[in-house]
């Protein structure tokens, strides 16, 4: 109903703006009246006569050119640029916005329409010219209420003279001809019918809609009223039927728990029998045993032999060679100076790895070029993140005269 609703109002917003935009037809004829008059104002007295085009009769812009006496080259020009304007218009215009842009805006368009802003610009202060825009927009009002023109006794745009330009002195000459083309324009008849019958239309057409959106507003909540009724009924019905299917389930629930109890029962039976058999066979070893009884003998290997403590030493950076200086070696661990701990195997042979506290650790990292590069091999590599290092693999080391010389690394791994 809501997406239904939505699309009503788009309907009735399109419908709206649709009558409100003219064709480019009435457009383009705007564009020529405009083109007609300017061009009957700025001819002068001198190419009046020659000047043959009678704009009551609404002539297109093809006729306007033929009509335009060819020594005046600039007045062409003029009558060019303004047939331009129908390109730049489109078939985007609603009657107001159409009749600002034609009799006013337009000449104040420099850049784009540089000619008819000189056009308008000499004549600006005058009060004539001002008439002549009022004229212009009641003649641009006819054409597009769609007045016939050309049937019309009253109408006589013909009688346009050129409107007077500032002299020096900034006074104007007005004549007796300016004021009967005033009245001419003035004495056209407003034919508003084409315009009623259109605002008609869209009234029947939005009173339509409306009444379209109140029935389908009825009918949904006649449905949304009968949805609610079933569910009331099936639920009266579900209560009702209600406890046939518990006593259904309960049954089923005891059907399964009693097999599930059967099953079980079976399972202790089968290890009841698998252990009785266990028994049974246990109950032979033990008379075959008293039967023939053997003299118990203690076996060497049972008798826990005493391992004696092996000899730790504490030694600090190895040489760069990888050997250990034997003269350097402590019985005891001393903080800040011990970061190896050998273990003798024998007076000749011992293992090494880095003692676990955290001052050793430090020192390590601390120049692991000197510390642990020649005695050790590292898993990962080294970053000045890392704050421990852990042994993985013992290295070895064998005592030659007043050194341990290195046999096999120690393998490491950075951490934190």
């Amino acid at each position: 109903m809501k997406s239904i609703c939505i699309l009503l109002v788009f309907l009735i917003f399109f419908l709206s703006s649709s009558f409100a935009q003219i064709d480019i037809i009435t457009i383009n004829k705007c564009v020529d009246q405009l083109n007609c008059l300017v061009v009957q104002n700025s001819v002068g007295s001198e190419g009046k006569s020659k000047f043959t085009c009678n704009c009551a009769t609404f002539p297109d812009f093809k006729e306007i050119s033929t009509c335009i006496p060819d020594n005046l080259s600039s007045t062409k020009a003029l009558s060019n640029e303004i047939d331009n304007i129908k390109s730049d218009l489109g078939n985007s215009y609603d009657k107001a916005g159409l009749i600002q842009f034609l009799s006013s805006d337009i000449f104040n368009k420099k850049g784009k329409y540089s000619k008819l802003f000189d056009f308008a610009n000499k004549r600006l202060r005058t009060s004539e010219f001002k008439q002549w825009k009022s004229d212009l927009e009641i003649s641009l009002v006819e054409i597009i209420d769609n007045v016939d023109y050309k049937n019309s006794p009253q109408t006589n745009l013909g009688e346009f003279q050129k409107l007077p330009v500032n002299n020096k002195a900034g006074k104007s000459n007005i004549n007796a001809e300016d004021r009967t083309a005033d009245n001419a324009i003035k004495s056209i008849p407003h034919k508003k019918s084409d315009s009623l019958f259109s605002y008609k239309i869209n009234i029947i057409a939005i009173s339509l809609l409306l009444f379209f959106l109140f029935l389908l507003y009825k009918l949904n909540t006649s449905i949304l009223e009968f949805k609610k009724d079933i569910l009331e009924r099936i639920n009266k019905s579900n209560s009702a039927a209600q406890p046939a299917p518990n006593i259904g389930n309960s049954l089923n629930n005891s059907s399964s728990e009693i097999k599930r109890l059967a099953d079980n029962v079976k399972k202790f039976r089968e290890e009841l029998i698998i252990i009785n058999k266990e028994l049974i066979k246990l109950s032979n070893e033990i008379k075959s045993l008293a039967e023939n009884p053997e003299p118990f003998l203690p076996s060497s290997s049972n008798v826990p032999v005493r391992e004696e403590p092996k000899e730790i030493l504490f030694l600090s950076n190895p040489n760069s060679n990888g050997s250990f200086n034997d003269s350097s070696a402590l019985k005891a661990y001393r903080e800040g100076a011990s970061i190896y701990e050998f273990t003798l195997l024998n007076s000749t042979e011992a293992t090494f790895k880095i003692h676990k506290s955290e001052s050793s650790m430090k020192m390590a990292l601390q120049f692991p070029e000197d510390s642990l590069l020649p005695v050790c091999e590292s898993e990962n590599e080294y970053d000045a993140r890392y704050n421990k290092v852990e042994t993985i693999n013992l290295g070895k080391v064998a005592l030659e005269g007043s050194k341990w010389i290195l046999k096999a690394k120690a393998i490491i791994r950075y951490g934190n």
